[in-house]
């Protein structure tokens, strides 16, 4: 792999191509354990930041930054404008993935109805029959835990579906593995009821995330959440 310096300072590329590889690899570096790669690359992108004069990239710098702090579940170190929404200075992709991070924001305050309100709305301006995006497969998942916080298990049931087929069609069980400790035994139930040879994978997978994404939780946020 490369080091983090390198990786945010190609030249070759354009730099939203290395923003979007530096927040992959931070995210691998926390999911992983790797404290090291982690700090290297969070620090690149704090300068990035510092030196950047176009408000928009300087948002987008801000957004891989938050990538980390929704998933650590740490909203004290949310920026405001994600807070609050604001990605009207953001091309269409990338305020789809923003207001997934906004998502998870509310997620962490425990804001579930304004989360699955959102998710909701976006589901059905975005989706398009026949494929799906990774942002879409999350945000499912999200509207499944929305239903579990409100007691509507038959819906939590048809969300958590509708993003499971679609994705372990392709093999894809990463996003069910970091939400299995979310939804807890309900996750469990839906697994071993529909996709019994999927359980052991994941739940081994969700083990190792969930362990290093509370290391990181409590390292930075000075907070104790224990396994």
């Amino acid at each position: 792999t490369l080091e983090a310096r390198d990786l945010l300072q190609k030249t070759n590329e354009k730099r939203e191509t290395k923003l979007c590889q530096g927040t992959l690899s931070m995210y691998l570096a926390v999911t992983l354990g790797d404290y090291k790669t982690y700090r290297q690359l969070s620090k690149e992108f704090v300068n990035l930041k510092e030196s950047c004069g176009n408000a928009a990239f300087r948002k987008l710098v801000e957004l891989s930054l938050a990538t980390i702090d929704t998933g650590m579940l740490a909203p004290q170190l949310a920026p405001e404008w994600l807070r609050k929404g604001d990605v009207q200075d953001l091309v269409a992709g990338e305020k789809t993935f923003a207001l997934y991070q906004q998502a998870k924001y509310l997620q962490s305050i425990g804001a579930y109805e304004q989360m699955f309100i959102l998710c909701r709305t976006i589901l059905s301006l975005t989706g398009q029959k026949g494929c799906f995006t990774i942002t879409e497969i999350y945000m499912k998942i999200l509207c499944a835990l929305a239903c579990t916080r409100q007691g509507s298990l038959g819906n939590a049931e048809e969300w958590l579906l509708s993003a499971l087929e679609p994705a372990l069609n392709y093999g894809f069980i990463m996003p069910f593995a970091e939400n299995l400790y979310s939804l807890g035994m309900f996750m469990q139930h839906i697994l071993e009821k529909y996709y019994p040879e999927q359980v052991e994978t994941i739940t081994k997978l969700g083990e190792k995330i969930w362990k290093n994404w509370v290391g990181f939780h409590n390292y930075y946020t000075e907070e104790k959440v224990t396994l």
